[in-house]
C-alpha cells in the first residue's frame, strides 16, 4: 500500500491500547519507534517495527492486580473516624454506612484480583458506575507501591435529595402567542438501599389553540402532566 504517516501514527495508538489492555500498565507510546528503508533502486520502502525497552530493565513488566478496593463514600465524614470493610465476590468495600447493595454495585466493577490490568476495563467501571447517577464523580487508582498491584475504586455520592425547575414560554408556531410553563422534578436517590432513584417531575403551561371552527378565534389551553 501507499505510505502514509498517519497510518504509523495509528498504527503506534493501536500496540499501545493492545498491550495495556494486557496488563502492561506502564508502557507508553513513546516506546514504539518506526524506522523507514527505502530499497535501492526503487520506490520500495520498508518499515520496521521497534519496541525500546525500559531503562535498566531488560523487558517490559506486566501487572496482575492483587486486590481490589473500593471505597464508597469519599469526602463523607462520620464521627466513628474509622470505615467498616466487607470483602463481597473478591473486592473489598470501604464505607461508613452499608448504603448500596453489594450485589448491584458488583455487576459494574469489571476489575479482578488475578487479572492483567485492561485499561479497557478500568474505563468500563468508570462509565457503568457513573451511569448509576448515584455519584458525585469514579475514580479508579492504582498502587505499586509495596510489589502489589493493587486497585483502588473511589465514589462520592451525590445529595439525596435533588429538585430541579425550569420556567419558560411557549410560543404557538401558528398564531406566535407566547404562553408560559413551569417544569418541576424531584429525585430521590437509593431509597431502599438497592441503588435505584425515585423520580417524579409534573408540568404546567399555557398555550393559544385556534377555535375548531373559527381560526381567528384564539381559546387559552392548559397542560398539566404529572409522571412517577
Amino acid at each position: 500500500q501507499r505510505y502514509d504517516q498517519s497510518e504509523l501514527s495509528e498504527e503506534r495508538e493501536r500496540i499501545e491500547l493492545m498491550l495495556k489492555n494486557n496488563g502492561y500498565f506502564a508502557f507508553t507510546r513513546q516506546f514504539i519507534e518506526f524506522n523507514v528503508y527505502q530499497t535501492p533502486d526503487t520506490n520500495r520502502l520498508i518499515v520496521e517495527v521497534l519496541i525500546n525497552r525500559p531503562v535498566n530493565q531488560s523487558r517490559h513488566k506486566q501487572y496482575f492486580i492483587s486486590k481490589v478496593n473500593y471505597t464508597t463514600d469519599v469526602n463523607t465524614v462520620y464521627n466513628t473516624g474509622k470505615r467498616n470493610s466487607q470483602l463481597y465476590n473478591n473486592i473489598n468495600y470501604f464505607y461508613y454506612e452499608s448504603a448500596y447493595r453489594k450485589k448491584i454495585l458488583d455487576q459494574r466493577v469489571f476489575i479482578r484480583p488475578n487479572q492483567p490490568y485492561s485499561l479497557e476495563k478500568t474505563f468500563n467501571t468508570q462509565r457503568q458506575l457513573g451511569n448509576l447517577d448515584m455519584f458525585r464523580f469514579v475514580n479508579v487508582k492504582y498502587d505499586t507501591a509495596g510489589g502489589d498491584f493493587v486497585a483502588n475504586i473511589f465514589t462520592s455520592a451525590l445529595d439525596k435529595y435533588q429538585l430541579s425547575n425550569e420556567v419558560g414560554l411557549n410560543v404557538n408556531v401558528s398564531f406566535g402567542i407566547p404562553g408560559p410553563f413551569y417544569n418541576a422534578s424531584f429525585k430521590n436517590r437509593n431509597p431502599f438501599g438497592g441503588v435505584e432513584i425515585l423520580e417524579l417531575s409534573g408540568r404546567i403551561g399555557l398555550e393559544g389553540v385556534a377555535n375548531f371552527t373559527d381560526q381567528t378565534d384564539i381559546q387559552s389551553a392548559t397542560e398539566a402532566r404529572l409522571h412517577l
